[in-house]
């Protein structure tokens, strides 16, 4: 079910659609998506240019057509409803042939979102009733039970599929509920059984909401999981649910995934884990601008100055979202020290050395990228290396830091942390 509904599995269909507001107007057109972007191409359409037209066709040559954005269009697709969000137009195709006196015209449009099973009349409009998100990496976090008997005849598996999800939990705001499972399927390849797990969040709120509001949450949950686990992870699929329809979403998956590696991996009980998702979840649109630092962080193309001062900006950042007095001023450096108060003495020494020295090295090396050509004082660090490995240490503070702001304990994410900042190290 995951790869036949994925993201960012492609598309070339024909249909037909209309506007939202228009449904007596219909029109042909193709949707294309090869993973990367989804386009809409209105059929062509032949026309003969009358003689009197000639005066006003030669008046627009070397004009820009007037090109408008379609904020959803609906069609059927193979016979089933599809949805298009949000269209900007890339082109008006065709070519006119004078010595005919013939045209043939197109429209196109880059699509940022296409639900295919179900209509919706917008992205803010309120008729989502369920989401079903699932994500890459986290498959083998949890292990699915199977049960495994052996005769002399046969080998049978079977797993229960009434078992209750690992994490069942209610919003802070008791708006809605969620869970977080991991969903053992069973798969017949070329003759061959193997067992496969999917990683599945799903979000039902007591009342329908919005389109853009089912998909903010998904991706939220995936930053939150990122820093569960210590590495990428994406959203594979998304599934909406209105009334007893359900669509699956085509887009681009942005980004790069990557493997879970366990021992950076931080280990929660169902009941610590519930409690820590709803906590993220209730964090206020302040926070939102420090999420997008974090998803920032994981792009592998960017180079490791600009990581480090990410990180950087994201230390500070979270101390004036958390500062409990925010008329107070601080100093980059009193806010690094206020931060590193949070740790215990002996997990802080640990992780990133003398607190002092660290402080000076972040500060310095901080302000040495930001204003070329100032002094450079001693405790800035200068060679690639050591910033690279000075930077998997702040990265780790910064993890520490946000997941502790979200209930989870010392206890639980120090030894995690700290492999973390450790990855690279030759011992």
């Amino acid at each position: 079910m995951a790869s036949k509904n994925a993201l960012n599995r492609s598309m070339n269909d024909d249909g037909l659609f209309w506007e939202a507001d228009n449904p007596e107007t219909k029109f042909p057109g193709k949707v294309l998506f090869s993973g990367k972007h989804i386009h809409f191409t209105t059929s062509p359409v032949y026309a003969s240019i009358a003689t009197e037209h000639l005066p006003e066709l030669f008046g627009r040559i070397g004009q820009m057509s007037p090109l408008s954005a379609l904020p959803v269009l609906l069609g059927q697709l193979g016979g089933s409803p599809c949805t298009l969000i949000d269209l900007h137009p890339t082109n008006d195709g065709g070519f006119t042939d004078l010595s005919r006196m013939q045209s043939v015209s197109y429209k196109q449009y880059r699509v940022s979102l296409c639900v295919l099973g179900i209509h919706l009349a917008g992205p803010l409009e309120p008729s989502v009733n369920s989401a079903r998100f699932s994500y890459s990496a986290l498959k083998h976090w949890q292990k699915a039970l199977f049960d495994v008997a052996f005769d002399d005849e046969s080998t049978t598996i079977k797993f229960n599929r009434n078992t209750p999800p690992f994490v069942e939990g209610t919003s802070i705001d008791k708006q809605f509920v969620f869970s977080f499972d991991i969903k053992p399927e069973l798969q017949i390849i070329s003759g061959e059984i193997r067992t496969r797990n999917e990683a599945v969040f799903e979000i039902k709120p007591h009342l329908p909401k919005s389109l853009d509001w089912m998909l903010n949450i998904g991706y939220r949950i995936e930053n939150f999981f990122c820093l569960v686990v210590g590495s990428s992870l994406r959203v594979q699929s998304i599934a909406l649910k209105i009334r007893t329809e359900i669509g699956w979403c085509r887009r681009q998956i942005h980004g790069t995934t990557a493997e879970v590696r366990h021992q950076v991996t931080i280990r929660l009980t169902s009941a610590q884990l519930a409690h820590s998702i709803a906590l993220w979840l209730d964090l206020p649109e302040d926070f939102r601008p420090l999420e997008k630092l974090l998803y920032a962080i994981r792009n592998e193309k960017v180079s490791e100055r600009t990581r480090f001062l990410t990180i950087a900006n994201g230390l500070e950042g979270l101390h004036r979202l958390t500062n409990p007095d925010p008329k107070q001023e601080f100093t980059f450096s009193q806010r690094i020290h206020d931060l590193l108060s949070r740790l215990s003495p002996d997990f802080g020494a640990r992780l990133v050395g003398n607190l002092k020295q660290f402080v000076d090295n972040l500060a310095t090396t901080r302000n040495n990228l930001t204003h070329p050509g100032i002094q450079i004082k001693p405790t800035v660090i200068t060679d690639d290396g050591d910033l690279f490995m000075f930077t998997q240490k702040c990265n780790a503070l910064l993890r520490f830091l946000v997941l502790q702001h979200v209930g989870m304990e010392e206890s639980i994410t120090a030894e995690p942390i700290y492999q973390q900042s450790r990855t690279w190290t030759i011992l």
